[in-house]
């Protein structure tokens, strides 16, 4: 506007001797213009994403209606194929294929048809996964796997089972690193149960809170229970993990549940934690947008750049690279039902969390280690003095090595030797 197009009165002043830049109002319709065109190119942006997504939408329904007509049968892994099924029993998986063996073999990845119960959805020597129906309602899934390469005796003559309660978000594949590297020290299975749609196989629509993750860990127990009968449990409860490891106690055979390991725990009032605090308005009013965001940016970037972004964040300035398991675990917070899944329970917990239950807690403390990182965000030291305070008999460990929250990322087999080490001690404790 000043240089291309001026005025007859901007030109006398460009040509004048003594012209001093005062043209403020040429500047003022050069920012609108400016402001106006990234406008017209954020709609323009906007229309097209939108319309590429719905195309991508209608495109999948119209091919996934046609595979069905023509193949009968639905691949596993989508939301469509596991509600056909009915609720698998507890044979189906932890009970019928592995307990005439110590150590599991391999099997191939199979197709779910709407006749038959959910198989194992994937497999490898030692290590096994399955998807479980859980809850009330029907699109209610959870993945279970478990590590049982090692172990040295039959199912029904295992002493002890390991059982990995995850934090949020609950795809157990975050802790495969940790739980390998327990199971080659301690010769013990480990069981990862996942929360209810927190994994891409697990998806589904309806949304739940940390209360109904607590009832779907109790029937999945109900599974480890038929497996390793004769087996105590050792819940170790990460995060989150750790209020639903111990509200699992309530239904749980108090004989059944030899120890509870509770790793960085947040068990009360996280609302008024630093991160609560910062996270709770984007989950209160914003998560449904933000969930439909990183859905859409799986489906317009590249697998590879979307594996790079995630890597470079979980890496967060540090030296070592994020484990791939976690970078694999992260990449289901791509699908919108996932992402929906940790935020709506994340919601819940920075809501409703709040006193410690004194007389439940009170009553298995004995059961309980506790384990306090240091400048954790989740948990303030205020926090950390009142469960000391109300469980004086609990085992609590600061930790000194600098750990951080998220341990499974960068320090899984050093947590896994410190649990082994824990482990260790209530052992030799009980064969005293």
């Amino acid at each position: 506007f000043c240089y291309f197009m001026p005025s007859k009165r901007v030109k006398e002043e460009l040509n004048a001797p003594d012209f001093h830049p005062s043209l403020w109002k040429g500047w003022v319709l050069g920012l609108i213009s400016i402001g106006l065109g990234i406008a017209v190119f954020t709609i323009k942006f906007v229309v097209f994403t939108m319309g590429a997504s719905l195309f991508t939408y209608l495109k999948s329904l119209w091919w996934g209606k046609r595979k069905r007509m023509t193949e009968g049968s639905t691949i596993i892994g989508r939301r469509s194929s596991l509600i056909a099924h009915q609720k698998p029993s507890n044979d189906d998986y932890l009970n019928k294929t592995h307990n005439k063996q110590p150590v599991l073999t391999t099997s191939s990845v199979s197709v779910a048809t709407p006749s038959s119960q959910i198989p194992v959805a994937g497999s490898q020597r030692g290590i096994s996964t399955g998807i479980y129906r859980v809850g009330e309602f029907d699109d209610g899934f959870a993945e279970v796997i478990v590590i049982n390469n090692h172990q040295q005796v039959w199912d029904n003559e295992v002493e002890y089972v390991i059982v990995m309660i995850p934090g949020n978000p609950g795809d157990p594949k975050f802790y495969m690193d940790y739980l390998t590297s327990i199971h080659e020290q301690s010769k013990l299975p480990c069981v990862a149960l996942g929360h209810t749609g927190h994994s891409m196989l697990s998806r589904g629509k309806t949304t739940f809170s940390h209360y109904q993750q607590t009832e779907h860990k109790v029937e999945l127990m109900e599974l480890v229970k038929k497996r390793y009968s004769a087996a105590k449990s050792i819940l170790v409860g990460h995060s989150i993990g750790a209020w639903i490891g111990t509200e699992m106690l309530r239904k749980l055979d108090d004989d059944g549940v030899a120890l509870v390991l509770n790793l960085f725990p947040t068990v009360h009032h996280i609302g008024t934690t630093p991160n609560g605090k910062r996270l709770y308005p984007l989950l209160r009013h914003l998560r449904e947008p933000i969930a439909e965001l990183f859905g859409l940016m799986a489906r317009m970037l590249p697998s590879s750049v979307m594996e790079a972004m995630i890597t470079w964040h979980l890496k967060s300035g540090k030296e070592t690279d994020p484990s791939n398991c976690c970078v694999e675990a992260a990449q289901s917070l791509t699908y919108t039902e996932v992402a929906l899944q940790a935020f709506y329970m994340g919601c819940c917990e920075l809501e409703y969390m709040r006193d410690i239950d004194h007389l439940h807690y009170q009553q298995h403390e004995e059961k309980f280690v506790w384990y306090y990182g240091q400048n954790d965000s989740w948990l303030t030291p205020h926090h950390v003095e009142d469960i000391v305070r109300i469980l004086p008999k609990s085992k609590h460990i600061h930790c000194k090595e600098g750990f951080s929250h998220d341990f499974v990322v960068h320090h899984s087999n050093e947590m896994a030797a410190l649990t082994c080490e824990l482990m260790d001690e209530y052992f030799q404790s009980v064969n005293k």
